[in-house]
């Protein structure tokens, strides 16, 4: 494959992402007639991919190889010893100006155009935006075992309110997630590996940590669902 052909499909595949989180993407098991979905019920909503558009959702720029992104992070054990309290990282969510915080501009950003969201890791609608919990695609422990041990207050608070690595998605799929990196936890939804993944890497690499050995083979692996 060509690098041009390459980027377009890493392009293709952040995208996904984004559909998928207005619900443009069919969910796992869904049964599709014409322009409905309908799939078994959950305590958060039906499965469903419903939504008729796709909401113009940010996000990060792809690399433009992201394979090559990821080599370049640097690869250490995680710092098992470093300290973490959440609520260092995010005592409440911050204020983003006209009485809105980070997590109603992110609720407002991955909106289906027709109301509700879809959760882009297991295709789950909610239709009470309560019930929907915003993910940190990289999560907060996580990034406190990649590099962050001395890092300021006003750094903690900064990641943890950077909009492009913060997904609105269903509280069984956050709970399920917790705070574990790719080699202990992917989207249930193999189609998003390729963007998860790519989304993943833009945020290390943009705030500098480092991966581990295993996080990075796992990563290497969702990569590879991008040339298919």
């Amino acid at each position: 494959m060509t690098r041009t052909r390459r980027n377009a499909v890493v392009v293709a595949a952040v995208a996904t992402l984004a559909a998928a989180a207005t619900g443009c993407l069919p969910a796992a098991g869904a049964t599709t007639t014409g322009t409905s979905t309908s799939t078994a019920t959950s305590s958060q909503g039906s499965r469903s991919s419903s939504c008729p558009a796709a909401f113009p959702t940010p996000v990060p720029a792809a690399p433009a190889d992201p394979t090559a992104a990821l080599a370049e992070l640097p690869v250490r054990e995680e710092d098992s010893g470093a300290h973490y309290d959440r609520h260092d990282w995010l005592p409440r969510w911050e204020s983003q100006g006209h009485g809105r915080t980070t997590r109603t501009v992110v609720l407002a950003r991955d909106r289906c155009t027709s109301g509700g969201w879809v959760s882009p890791y297991d295709g789950v609608q909610i239709t009470v935006s309560s019930r929907v919990d915003i993910d940190h695609v990289v999560p907060l422990g996580e990034a406190a075992r990649s590099g962050t041990r001395w890092w300021s207050t006003s750094q903690r608070h900064a990641f943890a309110n950077y909009t492009a690595n913060l997904r609105s998605v269903s509280a069984h799929a956050n709970r399920s997630k917790g705070d574990d990196d790719p080699a202990r936890w992917r989207p249930g939804q193999r189609a998003v590996w390729c963007a998860y993944a790519t989304q993943y890497i833009d945020v290390k690499a943009h705030f500098a940590l480092t991966v581990d050995p295993a996080e990075q083979a796992a990563l290497r692996s969702m990569l590879s669902t991008c040339h298919r």
